[in-house]
């Protein structure tokens, strides 16, 4: 297989992936909030109290299945666009071996 075809095959199942992946945790999000609304009164720098809804809000519950679907693929392509993830990709390549 040529690298272009290898290429568009790890793209496709990584988008594959991303859209599995966040149509699961989206049926289980009562779930991954509950673990931020216990901790979101901690001393965590990282959490406030309003860190549950803006995840609540980032799962995008209003979209049926086929809309959530979209609504990933276009944020893969927003990031793909992105000067920042390029310029971020382009370091892991280089000085991590991350490929």
């Amino acid at each position: 297989m040529d690298k272009t075809k290898q290429k568009k095959n790890i793209g496709y199942r990584y988008r594959s992936l991303c859209v599995q992946g966040f149509l699961e945790a989206r049926l289980k999000y009562e779930r991954i909030l509950s673990v931020f609304e216990i901790m979101e009164y901690s001393s965590l720098r990282c959490l406030s109290p309003t860190t549950s809804q803006t995840l609540r809000t980032r799962f995008q519950l209003n979209l049926s299945q086929r809309e959530a679907t979209t609504y990933i693929h276009n944020l893969i392509d927003q990031s793909r666009a992105s000067w920042s993830t390029n310029i971020y990709d382009t370091f892991q390549k280089y000085y991590a071996s991350i490929y």
